[in-house]
């Protein structure tokens, strides 16, 4: 049969690229398109998008696709724009040669576009061919092997689509290479294999087939001795990291190497430890490691060294497929690596039916052969574990050999039997189901030859673990893979949806997995929906009726009892929190919270280490957050069921643990906010109302909230990282007191509220704040002072969020009203933060009068008697609005002032905002090299408060110096990726801003098709936003571009709008801008412009 290699040369290799001829795309390696034979430079992000388009096979891919592919989970704000962008950049590049087609929905790769992974599918057609000859069928593997030249889709975004498609091409290519070399060996051409084979088994491993087909060459070439030894390092690679022995393909080759071996030298037979004896294994031959290979007759010679015990192996076989815990089980294998130490004591724990006895009996069963003396397994639910740990010991020693005679009387004396029995051995101890209050240190190994492996569902503390695996649920995917096991293909072959759904109900507990799934097995009639509709009322608390409500209680019992919760030895004092913390509405719980509840913070510690213990509690653990506990679904059910109260005095008792708890909340989170690093927002008076029920008035709430340690320290006030955890681990309990407390005490609610106000500016959903504000807003009554107070205080805090989140339109209103009240009510402080707030938004909405009065009014009304920040930022919104009407010096003024007032007051956002202001105005002053350090104190500022837009922000003037010093590359790369971040954070304001430095950069690099396209794109989004002063900045920006390429009358009708964005903003001073209109009349109308006289700047 004729073999045909596409492109592929007689010698078997293939050329990395094409000359002539149509593009030719490479994703099996560095992802490239060759032209002409030459590679078209891309960037990241258009390599990733090919990529994407060039391994659909031909398919048409859709726009979301495309958006997954590139971005993964966090997509553009954009994605159509940006693709089109993306795909008119690489059709630029690669002009006039087609290579993607456009379609309704997506792309799709131009036909006559040639691939490499296409090549190799059509290879791989070819050798499925049965008239191949040997030759023949070497040749296509070659060819085939050859395409892949490095790492498959190497150069794109590491997203979870691409990563799983490089590594199936790489599981690919591995299986090709060990076809090509089967190939090889067949047709008898070793020359250069064996050091080929060996630089693969040194970058895989694990890959058994390499190592084996190693062997082959190595004895083939008469070097036996060196593919045992092959043989030997790869057992114990295998043993020593995986706890596994070789699979057949690596067994059968050392079967073939021993065969055609007729007389090994003795020195490559003996064993590691000759003085060791290992017991017998199957085959006639001795078990152990490799280099024990001995031949069947030999056998006899050897007998003498076994025991005359065989070595104990009491492991109970699997029942069940341990289905996920693959990370937790590779965890316990490790444990057993350790060489020297204490004796490795690996503590499985988690609620009862987690699957720690499945995971502790796999385990032992892939450990076997590590532990060739022995493996001791109790379960001390069992009637031996049920009488003690003597019992344990007298049935321990007669599996090791001892005598029923021997075995001491004492316990002591047992204890010191059994420990010098397996002193010098390698044994590996199970022990099932422990008892929290059991001390089984008697049964534990001193040595680090063997290894113990305890399951509880307490924390086993007294044992002293040096491993600790708690299992907490499994995940979705493997819930699903439990329910496809116990119920079989016939009930879910045909609803993998349904699969799935049922699962996540089950919570990821595997006892709750296998109760449902013999529920739905006995009961044809019932289909997985309605089982999981089934399911989610129970745990919702909403039981069935009559026959059903007894089948659901029957099941509620029986995975109460599989969890362990009845029989749970909790003291009366964590028994009753747990019921506590299970009535409220609280989704994760902190220390303080459950000190609330208990009484005080010594009570509420020894409350949350009792529950942990126990399995009950779980610790929730975040970056850059406070860890907090919380209670699994089934727990808090079962909880809430143990307290058998009537919903009448568990709704009263609800209510009182939460208005405790939000008096302590008060507490804590005003000292927070005290310390938090942005202070422009008034901090809300105390709540001190004896009448509410959340106050901390002198009627003895505030000694309560005091009594347990409530509060920070007063010799060790709370720092502004201190503030920044608090506020980011409590946000979710903030805002879930605030809704209870909107109805039964609305004067903390809005205090709350006030106090992470400057929190939710940067790091809350602005509509989760808003509308726990506005049902706050509707709860306060205008008729007293501090209902006037908390609205206003709500209103500014509002209209500062709405205004950060580019929408000033709606938030100067807010401010406004705020400031009115605020003043009214002699609030002055909290009124001049409004007056900035007015003149920030007004600015960005262009009103220039308006900001100016409200600026002007602060400025008037603070004093020496203000706090140092509040000048700051008055001065910082001066700055910043002379800056935008083109008045750059003496924005620079008041831009160093706000640092002056800032600096060394702890108030990070503020002198942030005022450094990269400043390098804007640097910027336009041209001291490009005073803006770019203030640039980095910026980012390095807004690093630590966690603000993204802030860093956004400062990404884009560092991009927009680096235009203006003649580095546009530099600068197109920065701003590219303040567009990517602004783009996930939905920052439209940012991401119109950066839009417009792509453009100037893009300009910069001669680039102007692209530079029109990003700055239209910004021109679209600041029309849509209504900002007239970013809009007049775009549009310049855009109509030069014009100039540039010769479109006159397009670049004079930009602007016209500029002018129009300008007047309409109050802007007065237009001189320079008409005086290029008129340059481009005379030049439409042949004639010379007029010159006119430059009027002065307004305001």
């Amino acid at each position: 049969m004729p073999v045909h290699l596409q492109g592929t040369p007689s010698n078997d290799r293939v050329p990395s690229a094409c000359t002539g001829g149509p593009p030719r795309v490479l994703v099996l390696g560095l992802v490239q398109v060759i032209v002409d034979g030459r590679p078209v430079p891309l960037t990241l992000s258009e390599r990733t998008l090919l990529a994407g388009i060039a391994s659909a096979g031909g398919r048409v891919v859709t726009v979301s696709a495309l958006s997954d592919w590139v971005w993964g989970g966090g997509h553009h704000a954009s994605p159509r724009n940006r693709i089109q962008a993306l795909v008119s950049a690489i059709r630029r590049k690669v002009a006039p040669a087609d290579l993607i087609v456009t379609h309704e929905v997506g792309y799709q790769l131009d036909p006559s576009v040639g691939t490499d992974l296409r090549d190799r599918d059509d290879l791989r057609r070819q050798l499925s061919s049965d008239e191949l000859t040997p030759v023949e069928r070497r040749t296509l593997l070659h060819g085939a092997a050859a395409l892949t030249t490095g790492d498959p889709l190497d150069g794109c975004h590491p997203t979870p689509e691409v990563d799983s498609l490089a590594r199936r091409l790489g599981e690919e290519h591995l299986e090709l290479l060990a076809e090509r070399v089967e190939a090889d060996l067949a047709t008898g051409q070793l020359d250069g294999l064996a050091a080929e084979l060996s630089t693969l088994t040194k970058r895989h491993p694990f890959h058994e087939t390499f190592h084996a087909q190693l062997m082959q060459v190595l004895a083939r070439t008469g070097r036996q001795a060196d593919a045992l030894a092959v043989y030997r390092a790869a057992f114990r690679r295998l043993d020593d990291e995986l706890g596994v022995r070789p699979g057949p393909a690596l067994s059968a080759a050392h079967q073939d190497v021993l065969r055609a071996v007729h007389s090994i030298p003795e020195e490559a037979v003996v064993a590691d430890d000759p003085a060791d004896p290992a017991p017998a294994g199957p085959s006639g031959q001795v078990a152990g490691r490799p280099g024990d290979e001995v031949e069947r007759d030999d056998v006899g010679q050897h007998a003498g060294a076994l025991h005359a015990v065989p070595a104990p192996r009491t492991v109970p076989r699997t029942v069940t497929r341990l289905v996920g815990w693959r990370e937790e089980l590779a965890r316990v294998l490790g444990a057993a690596e350790q060489e020297d130490g204490p004796a490795p004591v690996v503590a499985v724990t988690g609620l009862g039916g987690m699957g720690k006895s499945t995971l502790a009996v796999e385990a032992a069963h892939l450990l076997r052969d590590r532990f060739p003396d022995g493996t001791l397994y109790l379960d001390f639910d069992s009637e031996t574990g049920r009488a003690g740990i003597s019992s344990v010991l007298a049935l321990f020693l007669g599996l090791l050999g001892i005598h029923a005679d021997a075995v001491p009387a004492s316990h002591d004396a047992r204890v010191a039997l059994y420990r010098s029995v397996i002193d010098d051995r390698r044994i590996l101890i199970v022990l099932d189901d422990v008892p929290g209050d059991l001390d089984v240190s008697a049964l534990l190994p001193a040595r680090a030859s063997s290894v113990a492996i305890l399951t509880s569902r307490h924390s086993l503390a007294s044992c002293q673990p040096t491993v600790r695996v708690r299992l907490t649920g499994l995940a979705d995917d493997d819930g699903a893979a439990l329910l496809r096991d116990l119920l079989g293909p016939d009930r879910t072959d045909d609803s993998p949806d349904d699969v799935a759904a049922l699962a996540r109900e089950c919570r990821g507990l595997p006892i709750l997995l296998r109760v449902t799934a013999q529920r739905v097995a006995g009961r044809p009639d019932l289909t997985l929906r309605k089982a999981r509709s089934t399911l989610s009322a129970e745990i919702a608390g909403r039981p069935g009726s009559g026959a059903a409500a007894r089948r659901e209680e029957r099941t509620d019992q029986a995975v109460y009892a599989g969890l362990g919760l009845a029989e749970a030895p909790l003291p009366p004092e964590a028994r009753a929190v747990l019921g506590d913390v299970s009535h409220l509405p609280f989704a994760r719980v902190s220390r303080w919270l459950v000190a609330a509840l208990a009484g005080g913070e010594v009570a509420g510690d020894t409350a949350v280490d009792t529950l942990h213990a126990a399995c009950l509690l779980e610790p929730v653990v975040q970056a850059g957050r406070t860890t907090q506990f919380q209670l699994h679904d089934l727990v808090r059910l079962y909880a809430r069921s143990a307290c058998g109260d009537d919903p009448a005095a568990v709704a009263e008792r609800k209510d009182a643990h939460l208005a405790a708890v939000i008096r302590r909340l008060l507490v804590l989170a005003e000292a927070h906010a005290r310390a938090f690093p942005a202070r422009l927002l008034p901090l809300p008076p105390p709540h001190l109302d004896p009448a509410a029920p959340c106050s901390l008035g002198p009627t003895g709430s505030r000694a309560e909230a005091e009594s347990g340690s409530v509060g920070p320290d007063p010799d060790d006030p709370p720092s502004p990282d201190d503030a920044l955890v608090f506020f980011r681990t409590e946000q979710d309990t903030i805002l879930t007191c605030v809704r209870w407390a909107a109805e039964h005490d609305p004067a903390a609610a809005w205090r709350l509220l006030g106090l992470m106000a400057h929190h939710a500016q940067a790091s809350v959903e602005p509509g989760l704040w808003t509308a726990a504000a506005r049902a706050v807003h509707d709860a306060l009554t205008e008729t007293t002072p501090d209902g006037r107070r908390g609205r206003a205080h709500l209103m500014l805090a509002e209209s500062l969020i709405r205004h950060e989140a580019s929408d000033s339109k709606h938030a100067a209103p807010l401010a406004v009203r705020a400031r009115r009240t605020l003043h009214l009510e002699g609030d002055q402080l909290g009124a001049v933060a409004a007056a900035v707030v007015i003149g920030r938004c007004q600015r960005a909405n262009g009103r220039r009068a308006a900001a100016e009065e409200a600026l002007g009014w602060a400025g008037a009304t603070v004093d020496d008697g203000t706090p140092r920040e509040l000048h700051g930022y008055v001065e910082l919104a001066w700055g910043s609005l002379l800056d935008d009407y083109d008045e750059l010096r003496p924005a620079r003024t008041h831009l160093l002032r706000a640092l002056e007032h800032l600096e060394g007051t702890g108030d990070w956002a503020g002198l942030a905002t005022a450094q990269f202001a400043l390098a804007r105005v640097h910027r336009r002053l041209g001291e490009y090299e005073a803006g770019l350090p203030r640039c980095d104190v910026a980012m390095e500022l807004f690093a630590r408060l966690g603000d993204v837009n802030g860093r956004t922000a400062v990404l884009d003037t560092r991009a927009d110096l680096l235009v203006h010093m003649g580095e546009p590359a530099a600068a197109l790369e920065a701003a590219r990726e303040a567009v990517d971040q602004a783009g996930q954070r939905r920052d439209a304001f940012m991401l119109h801003r950066a839009q417009r430095t792509v453009g100037r950069a893009l300009a910069g690099l001669g680039r102007l098709d692209d530079a029109e396209e990003a700055l239209r794109a910004s021109v679209a989004g600041f029309e849509a936003l209504v900002r007239p002063l970013s809009l007049a900045a775009s549009l310049r920006d855009l109509g030069r571009v014009l100039q540039l390429v010769g479109r006159v009358d397009e670049a004079r009708t930009i602007f016209l709008r500029e002018r129009a964005c300008l007047e309409r903003a109050g802007l007065v001073d237009l001189t320079e801008l008409d005086e290029l209109i008129s340059r481009l009349d005379a030049r439409r109308e042949g004639t010379r412009p007029v010159a006119r006289r430059r009027r002065g700047r307004g305001a």
